[in-house]
């Protein structure tokens, strides 16, 4: 499987986890009973962390450098990867202020 196609399948594992933070969430807000806020809690923090750390992995950059070879910059598939660039650079950025937060 090529890179383009490896992201693609990242990129749609990360918006699955995505999405049912967001059904989990809006179950929490319409639903939810009061006890069950700290176990919800702890699914959300799961669900995100996860989609981050997939998103962010070395692998994923790799992936994004191949594929910036491997296709088009102005295709739909050069879009994409563009556009995956952007996230994977910004959830990296985003890594770093925490764990620099955590240090100081």
């Amino acid at each position: 499987m090529n890179s383009y196609h490896q992201l693609n399948k990242r990129a749609r594992e990360v918006a699955f986890l995505h999405s049912t933070s967001a059904l989990l969430q809006w179950d929490q807000e319409i639903m939810l009973p009061s006890r069950g806020t700290e176990f919800r809690s702890e699914q959300l923090a799961y669900l995100s962390g996860n989609a981050h750390r997939l998103w962010t992995s070395d692998e994923v950059g790799a992936w994004i450098d191949a594929a910036r070879e491997e296709v088009s910059a102005d295709s739909d598939e050069g879009i994409d990867v563009l556009r995956w660039q952007e996230d994977y650079e910004r959830a990296r950025k985003r890594m770093d202020l925490v764990v620099g937060a955590m240090v100081e």
